[in-house]
């Protein structure tokens, strides 16, 4: 059984406090123009597989 110390709880608590500051950054990263994403298939689209999954 492991004990937790104070030196732990600031740890947790530091991690807590820097994720949560992360999150109040967010709406500031936002895009401004909507995101466009390429994909590579690697083989033909139509091949009633993985690549046509995401070709529909």
């Amino acid at each position: 059984m492991s004990q937790f110390n104070r030196r732990d709880s600031l740890k947790s608590l530091a991690a807590l406090g820097a994720a949560g500051s992360l999150g109040l950054l967010s709406p500031l990263a936002r895009a401004q123009k909507p995101l466009t994403v390429g994909v590579i298939y690697v083989g033909p689209r139509d091949d009633y597989g993985y690549n046509q999954a995401h070709a529909q």
